[in-house]
């Protein structure tokens, strides 16, 4: 129980406490959270996507690619499209910080692609913006975790994917207080929306996503997956009765790839 203590005094601060500037100054001293590696390491998430590009069959280079959830700056599609794709992110709740994007861009990329033009990378806050259908490939890195609106989102994915268009997600399942990956599936969801989630995680599990994707015409697969049993087992007699219906696979899983298809 002392563990729980912690979690929810941990919870409540990051609920209430940290939000903007001072979450941004702060998080590296957060007890058990992660920041994204996305502003800092593109070239570790490009590495991420083409090596599970490449176990789907996938070649890349030459395609049109969306990068969804870009964060603050458009460093994961410089180096999609400096190692031969055309890059697009897209950020629909954290506007570009050019600053930080120029940093980015100074540092970790012209370096590595000298004659790269900034320019050639499009940045949308909406996928409206984009013509259907006018994309090959769709990738993500810890995003679908954050997303309540699925079907929304698949809707708009699918309509601007072209004929046979794929998409790669990798997804993280852990409670992002990461020392407690299944803690927050204790709570209801009214206690959990009002007093404990930061904002942005839904709990959801991979049988919903993969049940998503299938309902909305994605062929998929899982092109791997990782579970904690012993974790989940630890907390199962205080897992809360809105997650009964998942099997214990969908429970233990901690982090997945998964790959769908347009059909």
């Amino acid at each position: 129980m002392a563990g729980n203590l912690e979690y929810v005094v941990l919870r409540l601060i990051r609920r209430f406490l940290l939000k903007g500037w001072i979450l941004d100054r702060l998080r590296g001293w957060i007890p058990h959270y992660r920041a994204s590696l996305g502003e800092s390491s593109p070239a570790d998430i490009v590495d991420l996507y083409w090596k599970y590009c490449r176990l789907a069959h996938l070649e890349p280079e030459g395609k049109t690619i969306l990068e969804i959830g870009a964060g603050l700056t458009n460093g994961t599609a410089y180096e999609i499209t400096g190692r031969g794709a055309h890059g697009i992110a897209y950020e629909p709740y954290v506007p570009l910080d050019p600053e930080a994007d120029r940093r980015v861009f100074e540092s970790r990329i012209a370096p590595r692609y000298p004659t790269l033009d900034r320019g050639k990378v499009r940045r949308v806050s909406r996928v409206e913006e984009l013509a259907e259908p006018s994309v090959d490939l769709v990738l993500s890195h810890s995003v679908l975790e954050h997303v309540r609106d699925m079907d929304r989102l698949l809707l708009e994915l699918k309509r601007v994917l072209r004929p046979k268009g794929c998409m790669i997600h990798i997804v993280d399942y852990r409670d992002h207080f990461f020392k407690y990956p299944f803690h927050f599936l204790q709570f209801s969801s009214p206690v959990w929306y009002r007093y404990l989630d930061p904002g942005d995680l839904c709990r959801a599990r991979i049988g919903d996503h993969l049940r998503a994707l299938e309902a909305h015409g994605f062929r998929t697969e899982v092109l791997a997956k990782e579970q904690d049993i012993p974790s989940l087992m630890s907390l199962k007699r205080r897992i809360h009765s809105e997650f009964q219906h998942h099997s214990l696979e969908d429970l233990a899983t901690t982090w997945a790839v998964l790959h769908g298809e347009k059909i």
